[in-house]
């Protein structure tokens, strides 16, 4: 017996120095010190006499004493579960057959557990734990493998040291093994390691961890920065220094018109596409945007585009058109305009131009030399040639209409010569 207690005690101290000089600084560790109770249920009754379980009621009921040692040695792993190795020392007192008498209690045990407990701050906070394991457990001369189970509670008192109890149930596999439960209290050293933690940009995260050793970042980026917090990491962001949307990679649209502010010449105006981001201006400040506005620069009407609906022409203007315009006299047949028409049409050029947003109506007639159907398509031609000409000289050629008449309004009659050169004519009328 006494060398299986040395090769347990050498077993425990090579298993505890094994697992501090294993510390890994980027992991913390627990060690704990304390006593044990072993609690016998199957004590009571001598029923030893029955054959049906020569061990029920040998031992005491309860079992502890001064040197009752407990050692502890835990490493915690990812998702709140800890390994934990585990040696007791304890004395069992004896029923029968011979009573008052005293076996040596060894066990070592090794256990995974679950901290349940959601806490953050590691100082003043209850821990308390479930596992599962197994191990060896020596009574005198008899070792027997077992399962075990375990409950226990943890409360730091401070960042390294805190008080430990827990219970544990030891299921024997061997019939000759002694079922019972191991109940405990002691206290525990936390190495934190944070003070030694490979951490170079100091961001919390271990550099084995993380993505972004040389710079200091957040745990949810593996570390790495994420400097405009805008929700996408710097690495990821073409904006880092400037918060920004994630369907343009981090880049800012400060106006929120769907254009990022590097492709928007008004980034603070909510605008268009088609104006590089800036609103469509309405110069005249009449409600038609400018794009839409045929008055521009005169505030007008929204029914008439943007213009004035009602723009009063003196009568002497009047008067000059219909004057230049009878001056329009066409050839036999011919749509031509004589150099001597170009310069009456000038002239009517300026008048239109004084009066921007008056509109017009030009008329072709012609004499009866022809057939109707001729005449009427003569008119026409004849009408469109002088809107033509207008308009290459700069009048909205949606101010001007262009009609024939053929020969059915003349103005003189078509029997002499006269009359006929009369009646081959324009006329520009007045629509508004």
């Amino acid at each position: 017996m006494r060398h299986l207690k040395g090769i347990l005690t050498l077993s425990l101290l090579i298993t505890i120095n094994n697992y501090i000089s294993a510390q890994d600084i980027e992991t913390p560790w627990v060690i704990g010190v304390g006593i044990n109770s072993v609690h016998n249920p199957t004590s009571g009754d001598n029923d030893a006499t029955t054959g049906l379980n020569p061990l029920k009621g040998r031992y005491s009921t309860w079992n502890m004493e001064a040197s009752a040692l407990r050692v502890t040695v835990a490493r915690y792993l990812d998702g709140g579960f800890i390994f934990e190795m585990v040696g007791s020392r304890n004395t069992i007192g004896e029923n029968f057959p011979i009573t008052g008498a005293e076996f040596d209690y060894l066990s070592l045990d090794g256990m995974v557990k679950l901290n349940l407990s959601k806490a953050k701050n590691p100082v003043n906070t209850i821990n308390p734990y479930v596992g599962i394991g197994g191990g060896y457990t020596w009574l005198d001369k008899i070792g027997a493998g077992t399962l075990n189970g375990t409950f226990g509670i943890n409360y730091w008192f401070g960042r390294n040291f805190g008080l430990n109890l827990q219970a544990t149930i030891k299921q024997a596999f061997k019939d000759y093994g002694l079922k019972h439960f191991q109940h405990s209290g002691g206290v525990v050293y936390r190495f934190t390691g944070d003070k030694r933690i490979k951490d170079k940009d100091g961001d919390g995260v271990p550099d084995r961890k993380d993505e972004c050793p040389d710079q200091a970042g957040l745990a949810k980026y593996n570390g790495c920065p994420d400097n405009d917090g805008d929700g996408l990491e710097d690495r990821k962001d073409d904006c880092p220094n400037q918060a920004g949307l994630a369907i343009f990679n981090g880049c800012p649209d400060s106006d929120g018109d769907g254009i990022q502010d590097k492709d928007d010449a008004c980034p603070e105006v909510p605008g268009i596409l088609a104006n590089k981001g800036c609103p469509i201006p309405d110069s005249d400040q009449d409600g038609v945007l400018d794009s839409e506005d045929r008055c521009p620069t005169v505030a007008g009407s929204i029914d008439n585009f943007g213009c004035p609906l009602d723009e009063q022409i003196s009568k002497q203007d009047e008067e000059k058109i219909n004057y230049f315009a009878r001056t329009l006299l066409f050839q036999y047949g011919k749509t031509t305009l004589r150099s001597s028409d170009k310069a009456a049409l000038d002239e009517v050029v300026a008048i239109m131009n004084t009066y921007p947003f008056s509109k017009f109506s030009i008329e072709g007639h012609t004499d009866n030399s022809s057939g109707p159907a001729f005449n009427l398509r003569l008119s026409l031609n004849r009408a469109k040639a002088v809107k033509d000409y207008l308009v290459s000289q700069g009048i909205d050629p949606d101010r001007l209409s262009a009609q024939g008449f053929g020969e059915g309004r003349p103005i003189a009659s078509n029997s002499t010569k006269e009359g006929r050169r009369m009646n081959r004519r324009v006329e520009i009328v007045l629509r508004n």
